[in-house]
C-alpha cells in the first residue's frame, strides 16, 4: 500500500474475492474514516476516539436490536426463541466488528 493515501482508498490487488470484500467493506469503512480521528498521528486523541469508539458500538448494537424487534413482531416470533436468538447475536457481535474492520 502506499504510505501517501490512508487504507480506505487503496484497493487490494491480491484476488477477486479481496477485492469484492474491499467494495463490501467500503461504506463502513469509510465513516469510521471520517468519523473516527486517528490517535497514531495525533496521540492526544485517546480518550475521544475510545469515546466515539464506543458511541459506534452503542449505535449498531441500537439498530441491530431494533431490526431483530421488527422482524420478531413481523414473523410473530414467539418470546423463548427471539431472547435466545438476540443473545445468540449480541454475544457474536465484537467478531462482526473484528472481520469487518481487520484485513
Amino acid at each position: 500500500m502506499d504510505d501517501d493515501l490512508p487504507y480506505i482508498w487503496s484497493l487490494p490487488r491480491r484476488n477477486f474475492f479481496s477485492t469484492l470484500w474491499f467494495g463490501f467493506t467500503w461504506p463502513i469503512r469509510f465513516l469510521l474514516y471520517v468519523t473516527v480521528p486517528d490517535p497514531r498521528k495525533i496521540r492526544k486523541l485517546y480518550p475521544i476516539t475510545f469515546i466515539i469508539c464506543i458511541v459506534w458500538i452503542a449505535l449498531i448494537s441500537y439498530k441491530i436490536f431494533w431490526m431483530l424487534t421488527v422482524i420478531g413482531k413481523y414473523n410473530a416470533i414467539t418470546g423463548k426463541v427471539y431472547n435466545i436468538y438476540l443473545l445468540f447475536v449480541f454475544q457474536v457481535i465484537h467478531l462482526v466488528f473484528q472481520i469487518l474492520l481487520w484485513d
